[in-house]
């Protein structure tokens, strides 16, 4: 249920899976990984905040809705991580927020423009071993992209972006970099192109982000 920052229930597991935005609607999803971050957020939000615990990606999380435009999201994001001392991501509403077995069977890849032929991305699946040189990203907004272990996606998005493709771990989750930029309009617009494709893209805070790769290997 949708609670506001001075209600009282908190979240029972088991948490139900994060609903995908509304059209036009921007999400910023909170990890809360026990219930004093849970209760941490709660408290800190102001009441007029709609906040509602889920799953994403079995990852707990706090989903606050109701955010029409990126820089209010971006604005709230700071002041719960300055603040709060909790992570999150932005996501935009073409972004799907299933799990991936549920994406797998119920949606399609997002289809490119016509382009030439492009090698295949050899990208290991989130079970496989990384044998990369792992290094955290310097300041700045990092644009991922869920790739549901197939890799297709990076294809995809070099295709869609004219440019290469990174591996990064965010969370403990593998995700390809399609864009890493001080600039936040950068990767706004990155965020915007993405999405408007039908790719599962989220803007984050690029110092979270372990990168295991600049370029996915053909």
């Amino acid at each position: 249920a949708v609670i506001g920052s001075g209600g009282t229930a908190l979240a029972q597991s088991p948490l139900p899976t994060c609903q995908p935005p509304e059209s036009g609607e921007y999400l910023l999803l909170i990890y809360t990984p026990d219930l004093e971050a849970q209760e941490t957020l709660q408290e800190g939000l102001p009441e007029e905040i709609s906040l509602a615990f889920c799953r994403y990606e079995e990852q707990a999380v706090g989903r606050v809705s109701g955010l029409s435009r990126l820089s209010d999201a971006q604005r709230l994001g700071q002041y719960v991580q300055n603040t709060l001392g909790l992570s999150g991501a932005i996501a935009q509403s073409e972004q799907r927020l299933l799990e991936t077995t549920e994406v797998e069977s119920t949606t399609t890849e997002p289809t490119p423009p016509a382009t030439p032929p492009q090698p295949t991305a050899q990208i290991p699946p989130a079970s496989e071993t990384l044998t990369y040189n792992p290094r955290p990203l310097s300041t700045g907004y990092a644009v991922l992209v869920n790739y549901f272990n197939n890799p297709q996606v990076a294809n995809q998005i070099q295709a869609t972006t004219n440019q290469e493709v990174g591996l990064v771990v965010y969370f403990g989750r593998p995700y390809l970099l399609a864009n890493y930029t001080d600039n936040v309009e950068t990767a706004s617009g990155m965020l915007q192109e993405l999405s408007d494709r039908g790719f599962s893209a989220m803007m984050v805070n690029s110092e979270q982000v372990i990168l295991l790769t600049p370029q996915v290997s053909d």
